[in-house]
């Protein structure tokens, strides 16, 4: 709730100008939307400051173990989520029809475009 508050409360002009239900005369310009994508984050921050007294909403470091994991699960699930899942969805023969050799071969395609 506070995070969708915060978010409103930021979009209210936008949506009650001239771009939106013409309610007011408000000529607010759109990249008036960007505070508003920030409610989540306010809403987190203000409820770990009420709850635990502080402003750390995340730990940052917690040893080289959790690092290398994050580093090698971050891109492995961002490669399958872009190539198995949506490949697998565009395909009607299901996950036998994809050609896994093009797709096993990506890591040494991203290597060499870096």
């Amino acid at each position: 709730m506070l995070a969708y508050g915060t978010a409103w409360l930021a979009w209210l002009p936008l949506v009650f100008g001239v771009h939106g239900l013409h309610i007011t005369s408000w000529n607010v310009p759109m990249p008036f939307v960007i505070p508003g994508t920030f409610g989540p984050t306010v809403a987190a921050l203000a409820t770990q400051r009420l709850r635990y007294g502080d402003w750390r909403a995340a730990k940052i470091w917690t040893g080289w173990r959790g690092l290398m994991l994050g580093a090698i699960a971050g891109p492995t699930l961002i490669v399958f989520a872009l190539t198995v899942v949506t490949c697998g969805a565009m395909v009607k023969g299901g996950p036998a029809a994809l050609q896994w050799s093009a797709i096993a071969g990506l890591p040494i395609t991203i290597a060499y475009g870096l």
